[in-house]
């Protein structure tokens, strides 16, 4: 009584499974499914390799970012004497990259991929570490030639981020899944970002002496947060490389 009659040929499904229809079981819509579908990827198909390639491209955006938020604080402290003279330059400065970045930025992230393709995802890879560093080693130097060609570096590996990282994911991830690998390592990017940003700043407010407004203080920080990020890309290029040394990534689509 109070059970409706089945149709012929129906089984009875388990009281579970018929509440579990009823409430929407989290893993049971097509979207959802793809995320899980996504993580079974990332923790059992990528492996470290994956890991560590991921890790790696992130390392590279984040030596430009880094220095990116603090670009005109690093200027003003690099420059003069004369608080007049260092903000004039300073801003300057701001303004060239902002000219370098809209007249170069397109060319060279087509520049970038075209090479990509020609080469390699492998040897594009050590192309983009050796402009990141060639950026970083630059942008220590304080002198404004110095400054100009750290920002033709930063400007030519700017995007690589972006560009790396689809060609990759081919090579790691199904076809089916790869728009969802790529909302879902934006995501974790994104949310690494922050925290990143946060503990780095708190690192470096403990480690060194914190002077408001001090142009000089700021400049050490900032060299402090790019030797840190030049390390850490260091440390994890090498465990990449390392790793593709032992076993070279899969090839695209496979």
């Amino acid at each position: 009584p109070g059970v409706a009659a089945q149709a012929p040929g129906v089984a009875a499904q388990p009281p579970g499974v018929a509440a579990q229809a009823r409430i929407g079981w989290p893993w049971e819509g097509q979207q959802l499914a793809k995320l899980r579908d996504a993580w079974v990827v990332i923790t059992r198909l990528i492996g470290w390799e994956g890991v560590v390639l991921c890790a790696h491209i992130f390392a590279i955006f984040m030596l430009q970012y880094s220095f990116q938020l603090n670009m005109y604080e690093y200027y003003r402290g690099i420059f003069g004497s004369a608080k007049t003279d260092r903000e004039g330059r300073a801003k300057g400065l701001v303004e060239v990259f902002g000219v370098l970045y809209e007249a170069v930025g397109v060319p060279a992230c087509l520049l970038f991929g075209i090479a990509a393709d020609r080469l390699g995802t492998v040897q594009a890879m050590a192309i983009a570490d050796v402009l990141a560093f060639a950026f970083a080693i630059s942008a220590l130097i304080p002198t404004w030639t110095a400054q100009i060609a750290s920002q033709c570096f930063f400007t030519l590996v700017a995007n690589v981020f972006y560009l790396l990282m689809p060609p990759l994911l081919q090579r790691y991830a199904p076809a089916e899944l790869f728009g969802t690998m790529i909302g879902v390592l934006n995501a974790l990017y994104g949310v690494a970002q922050i925290a990143l940003v946060a503990i780095q700043n708190a690192l470096l407010k403990a480690a060194l002496p914190n002077t408001a407004g001090d142009p000089t203080s700021e400049r050490w920080r900032i060299v402090s947060a790019l030797l840190l990020w030049c390390i850490i890309l260091g440390g994890i290029a090498g465990a990449n490389y390392g790793l593709w040394m032992r076993v070279r990534p899969p090839t695209m689509g496979s």
